[in-house]
């Protein structure tokens, strides 16, 4: 247990933010990715959280490796657009 409150500590204060942002949007996403089975309209919750999960993941790491934290920021982009399109082919098509 002390070896994980050392770690703990050398975090920023705003990079424990987003590590706890990214592990409740990452658990979000994947309860509403298997619900998604059986209702549907779960994809307008769990593709916004996996896209927040991106974009906290990318801000926590940017500090340790800019290589991952870009490519955390282009997959976000991705799955927002994605999560657009869906949006927009529901509500017009």
């Amino acid at each position: 247990m002390e070896k994980i409150k050392k770690a703990w500590a050398e975090f920023l204060p705003y990079e424990r933010v987003f590590y706890v942002l990214g592990m409740v949007s990452a658990v979000t996403a994947i309860i509403f990715a298997a619900i998604s089975f059986w209702w549907h309209n779960a994809v307008y919750i769990y593709q916004p959280a996996m896209c927040l999960m991106l974009l906290s993941q990318g801000v926590y790491s940017w500090r340790r490796s800019k290589i991952v934290a870009i490519f955390s920021f282009c997959a976000a982009g991705i799955v927002g657009i994605v999560y657009t399109v869906i949006t927009l082919m529901e509500i017009f098509g």
